[in-house]
């Protein structure tokens, strides 16, 4: 059994730069360490089409690091929260084509 699965589902993609496919990303392990996750993540990222400078990665920030600058953390923290806020539309959406509710989805 896997520990652990990232599942992109297949949309209709209004501009047509998106295949319509499913993809899984299945980690088999259990005990993964936080930063193995984080990268077996942003390998499922790419794999569903975003692109990272090869500087880039992610990482777990802690939320008391406050001394009211503006950081490129925190940036990305906001778009990552848009794309949560995508994801989770896409799910309703797709559930409601499928006359199901999203946690059915799953199944």
């Amino acid at each position: 059994m896997a520990g652990f699965k990232f599942i992109s589902y297949p949309y209709n993609c209004e501009y047509n730069s998106s295949l319509n496919v499913l993809n899984e990303y299945t980690i088999e392990e259990r005990d993964v360490s936080v930063d193995d996750m984080l990268e077996a993540f942003m390998y499922f990222m790419k794999s569903v089409g975003y692109h990272f400078a090869t500087d880039e990665s992610f990482a777990v920030v802690s939320s008391n690091d406050d001394d009211g600058e503006v950081d490129v953390d925190d940036e990305a923290a906001k778009l990552f929260d848009d794309k949560d806020l995508i994801i989770e539309e896409l799910l309703l959406e797709i559930a409601a084509l499928k006359n199901t509710s999203p946690s059915n989805l799953w199944n």
